[in-house]
């Protein structure tokens, strides 16, 4: 059975110390070109901004160097999130919620198409960490194959909610839309007797 470990943010910080410094600098970086990315790419500055952050945080963190004690071997242990796991401040529930905000900020992407894109691509995104992490070892990072499984799990929680919400955000729309084209209006509404 799997004990999910507990942890201190002090002390992962302090493990990782460039992980606050490349916070910084993907906000800086997110607020300056946003806009121009928007436009470049037609669509929606809030898109561009929140994507922008999503994946620098994740990198920020993930990627930095640190002092984890790494293994020259990836670990290839296959341990399954429980929803308990979501409530607990542990390395494992940071894995899961730090892909959350990337599954939402994907689910509302205008055109399904392009949405249906960047999921892929989030996807092989702790792919492509574990696998720097494993091929650049001076980085003080041990690769997991268990990450990868409790990254793609937030990463289909976070869709999975921005789904609900916007097909409830939808029907309410339609919903207030059906109302106001089926009232009477103006001199009709008001003096309606029956």
């Amino acid at each position: 059975m799997h004990i999910s470990k507990s942890l201190s943010l002090g002390h992962a910080f302090s493990s990782a110390p460039w992980a606050i410094p490349a916070l910084i600098v993907t906000v800086i970086i997110s607020l300056l070109l946003h806009r121009w990315l928007a436009r470049r790419f037609r669509t929606g500055p809030w898109f561009v901004l929140a994507l922008m952050l999503c994946v620098g945080a994740i990198l920020s963190i993930t990627i930095t160097p640190g002092n984890w004690n790494p293994s020259p071997y990836c670990s290839l242990k296959v341990a399954f999130p429980r929803p308990s796991d979501l409530l607990a401040l542990s390395e494992r529930s940071l894995n899961i919620w730090l892909f959350v905000p990337l599954g939402l900020t994907i689910s509302a992407t205008p055109q399904r198409r392009v949405g249906l894109f960047f999921f892929v691509c989030a996807m092989a995104l702790p792919f492509m960490i574990e696998g720097f992490q494993h091929f650049v070892p001076d980085i003080g990072r041990t690769c997991q194959l268990t990450d990868i499984i409790n990254n793609l799990t937030g990463l289909f929680l976070g869709g999975f909610v921005g789904l609900c919400l916007r097909f409830f955000w939808g029907m309410m729309n339609k919903e207030r839309s059906t109302l106001s084209v089926g009232q009477p209006s103006g001199y009709l509404r008001q003096n309606r007797k029956i």
